[in-house]
């Protein structure tokens, strides 16, 4: 199979070529995934079907999609691996038997860029209608296993289920940095009134030009839509998608015009990708219409069902005077933990509590979906009770805007703001109806007045005292009006370097799914890390949390021994084991040239050298962090070693003999 993987993957003497072409400046690769639709199918009995190969050869005799510029002689030499009867590979190692073509290159781009891309055609050409859940986990999976070989994807699809694909696969991917471009087309490639060229060459662009756009999206009619986003507007029109309420994250007409304020991006970029493999199939969308029987909403909240997209009228309105629809609703949603996410029928606009009609619903723990498009909500619900078992973890992850799926309301009264102005002690509280008021101030106050450098000052203490006091539910409502926990106080300290110096582990698991930097480093020098080991409460789960998501201790070799010879200093023998669970040798050198081992001498802690010296007996390091106790992991010494000599050239016996610290001296010299 590895050979097989081999003819994916694109050959490096072909891109070191493309790389030394005349007028050319940078080389882009994308990979392109062929799952079927209209854009590759064949006119045939009066119908159009798909056919085999057609649309990868179809590309290759087309100069806009093939260049023929590019050193056709020179090309064809490199793809060796194929000989002149065969443009396609043997079968490839993906989840669906598929084969690929020969390398293409599209002509070099307005700045200068060379696109080589390579088609991926899946042996099972499927119309969208049939495509179902598992389809576009095996899409994200194949991509899984060359992310790391392109600069970006292209999947070509039917047009008709797209919509629902791009909301899935914009959930599957977790912690995506590259794009991810859906497109289709009404018509074959081939025909003449086909929207399928301009489709495809836009999407091999946005795939590859590196414009910094880490989502999945739709390119259509010359514009790229956020996938989740997007809805099927046409049956038979060739402006097949929009966007109701999300505007285009990009546009190609004279020239390309990014909106990067508008692009949503990972929060953990040092966090590699990963393919959720689990939607939950067990979900449905129940759309309310005057007269609607008792029974027939009966009938969707029935086992084996889990999740239900209720979509409702106007801004989310139910009949409130229905007493039976009400009660129904409530035994589904609070006694029989349902998720329930209300939805508006409508395109445009969104879910709000402006009547009673729809405020009702929020006393019966439904979830509103704001302006979710049905796709978005569906395939939300899906990942969301999929990934997540506690009901109401469930009813938080679908209220957060995940990928950028929805717009998240903030504002709230002007009574509101004028109470948080008026009563800083509550300010501090962060009650709900507080953050939100603030959640005003710091997107819609005057640019030109006061509110915005008030609320700037005041939401980062908001924040740490958050953290540092446990309360999850307010860092939640402060994340979903910032966005993000990238605030500090006075010294500099993060919410998680505060988080980790109390030992929450529930919280810096919450700042550090939510994107929080675990490097950060405060006016003193220290990381998280070092706040998470000098905590009195700290465990080895935490220490292993952190360091999970990349946290490290200070970068300066002599910086992480002071730390550690502070301990050494202090006799603190379980935070010392709590260093080396982080990585530290033990043996490092501080500014002045000693190590622990030395320090603890100097300091005559006797049971600190005996442990810093004693053998390391291999304990399961898994078993310990799985502990949350630290005796479970005091079973080890350091085994350092015990001839290390200072900076200066001192050991540590000829140190403890200088002092004449006769107990340190028969211990050390026990082990010479």
């Amino acid at each position: 199979m590895e050979n097989a993987r081999d003819y994916v993957i694109l050959e490096d003497e072909l891109v070191d070529y493309a790389k030394n072409e005349e007028g050319c400046e940078s080389v882009g690769s994308v990979l392109v995934l062929y799952t079927g639709g209209a854009i590759g199918m064949q006119p045939r009995d009066g119908a159009y079907e798909p056919e085999p190969h057609y649309l990868t050869n179809y590309l290759t005799q087309m100069p806009i999609f093939n260049d023929t510029l590019f050193c056709r002689q020179k090309r064809e030499e490199l793809n060796r691996r194929w000989t002149s009867k065969e443009q396609f590979s043997p079968r490839l190692p993906t989840c669906r038997p598929s084969t690929a073509s020969v390398t293409l290159a599209i002509p070099l781009t307005v700045r200068k860029r060379r696109i080589l891309y390579r088609v991926i055609e899946y042996a099972e050409l499927l119309d969208s209608s049939n495509c179902v859940m598992d389809h576009w986990i095996s899409l994200a999976k194949d991509i899984e296993q060359w992310y790391d070989h392109f600069t970006g994807f292209v999947i070509l699809h039917g047009t008709d289920t797209l919509p629902c694909a791009a909301s899935a696969l914009s959930f599957i991917f977790e912690n995506l940095e590259k794009p991810v471009v859906l497109t289709g087309s009404e018509l074959p490639i081939t025909q003449l009134c086909s929207d399928g060229q301009h489709n495809l060459l836009g999407a091999l662009l946005f795939a590859g030009a590196e414009y910094g756009i880490p989502e999945v999206t739709v390119y259509s009619q010359k514009q790229l839509l956020r996938g989740n986003r997007t809805v099927k507007s046409s049956a038979t029109d060739v402006d097949i998608f929009v966007s109701p309420n999300c505007p285009p994250l990009a546009e190609s007409r004279e020239d390309i015009k990014i909106y990067y304020d508008r692009i949503w991006k990972s929060n953990d970029k040092k966090r590699r990708l990963r393919v959720n493999p689990d939607l939950c199939p067990n979900v449905a969308i129940l759309r309310l219409f005057p007269s609607i029987s008792a029974e027939t909403i009966k009938a969707f909240f029935q086992p084996p069902v889990e999740g239900v997209i209720l979509q409702t009228y106007g801004a989310g309105n139910v009949p409130s005077n229905n007493q039976e629809l009400i009660e129904i609703l409530r035994e589904a949603s609070l006694e029989r933990k349902i998720l329930i996410l209300n939805t508006t029928q409508c395109w445009r606009g969104t879910v709000a509590v402006v009547y009673a009609t729809g405020a009702i619903l929020n006393t019966l723990g439904v979830v509103s979906g704001c302006d979710m498009t049905p796709e978005a909500a569906l395939m939300k619900m899906a990942y969301v009770l999929a990934k997540w078992k506690d009901p109401a973890t469930r009813r938080r992850m679908l209220a957060h805007s995940l990928r950028g799926e929805m717009t998240e309301p903030i504002l709230e009264t002007r009574v509101g703001l004028q109470s948080i102005i008026a009563s800083p002690r509550e300010m501090i509280d962060a009650s709900l109806e507080h953050t939100r008021g603030l959640g005003e101030l710091l997107s819609n106050a005057d640019a030109n007045g006061l509110a915005p450098q008030w609320a700037q000052k005041v939401f980062p203490a908001l924040m740490c005292v958050a953290a540092e006091t446990d309360d999850t539910e307010t860092l939640e409502q402060l994340f979903r009006i910032a966005g993000h926990f990238e605030w500090f106080d006075h010294s500099h300290r993060s919410p998680l370097h505060l988080a980790a110096s109390v030992g929450s582990i529930v919280v810096c698991r919450l700042l550090l799914d939510g994107g929080a930097n675990p490097n950060v480093v405060d006016k003193f020098g220290y990381t998280p890390l070092s706040y998470a080991i000098r905590s009195n409460n700290s465990t080895p789960a935490l220490i292993e949390l952190i360091r999970q998501y990349g946290g490290r201790l200070p970068a300066f070799m002599s910086a992480k021994a002071k730390e550690a010879n502070n301990a050494a200093r202090l006799g603190l023998i379980r935070r010392l084991r709590l260093y080396k669970l982080a990585g530290l040798t033990l043996e490092e050198l501080d500014a002045e040239g000693r190590a622990a081992l030395h320090t603890a001498v100097v300091y005559r802690q006797l049971n600190t050298v005996r442990y810093l010296i004693a053998p390391a007996r291999g304990s399961s390091s898994t078993n310990l962090y799985e502990s949350s106790e630290l005796d479970m992991f005091e079973v080890d010494g350091a085994e350092v070693d015990p001839h290390q000599r200072t900076g200066y050239g001192m050991s540590a016996l000829e140190e403890a003999k200088r002092r004449n610290f006769t107990e340190i001296v028969q211990v050390l010299e026990a082990c010479q």
